[in-house]
């Protein structure tokens, strides 16, 4: 763990050691992903429903787009998001998120009724593993703003939040995707950020490479 590699002209470092396979994250960010409103494989008739349902398939979205940066071969055993589940990649909290507030909040969008409560997956906890591997290894940081496959509701007094979490210069944060708050709004916004994409590999395929 630790190591520094590099696979069919990628930079990795070592995260986990497994037996006969290791999982490497990139050591640089890549790509671009837009989560929210502009993601473009969510679905909804308004931007507040299709930033709902990005926030909702935000896990699978990272761990799908990162699979899609890795050029495969039969070394590589699997590919998933950083932040994610190292060892169940699309596991989250599907609980649908309430509260005593929310309930009671009937918001609008543009002029649209919409529902904000029991609409948004719960926080979870996914990223902690990974993050605390790369705290030890002093890797959080790669001098570019990427997302984490985790999400967080952030709640206030008067306003909810439903954010991704991310890593940027200050170390880990969230953006948020949408919201509501007392005094009747909604919000959807879309953000891009790049990702860290972690591949699981037989340990074999390095020593070739």
């Amino acid at each position: 763990e630790g190591d520094k590699v590099t696979y069919n002209n990628i930079d990795y470092t070592v995260l986990y050691v497994e037996g006969d396979k290791v999982q490497m994250v990139t050591n640089q960010a890549m790509g671009s992903f837009a989560l929210g409103y502009n993601d473009n494989k969510t679905i909804g008739s308004n931007y507040f429903e299709k930033a709902v349902n990005s926030y909702n398939n935000a896990i699978s979205r990272l761990n799908s787009y990162c699979e899609s940066l890795i050029p495969k071969d039969d070394n590589i055993i699997d590919v998933r998001s950083v932040g994610s589940n190292p060892t169940n990649k699309n596991s989250e909290n599907a609980t649908l998120y309430t509260n005593s507030n929310l309930a009671k909040w009937y918001c609008q969008y543009k002029g649209n009724t919409v529902t904000v409560d029991r609409v948004g997956k719960s926080t979870d906890k996914n990223y902690e593993q990974d993050i605390e591997q790369m705290r030890e290894l002093g890797i959080i940081y790669c001098g570019k703003y990427y997302w984490l496959a985790s999400r967080v509701v952030d709640v206030g007094s008067s306003d909810v939040y439903f954010r991704v979490r991310d890593v940027r210069s200050d170390g880990v944060g969230s953006r948020y995707l949408w919201g509501a708050s007392s005094d009747g709004d909604a919000y959807a916004v879309s953000s891009s950020g790049a990702v860290r994409p972690v591949v699981t590999i037989h340990s074999s395929a390095l020593s070739s490479h």
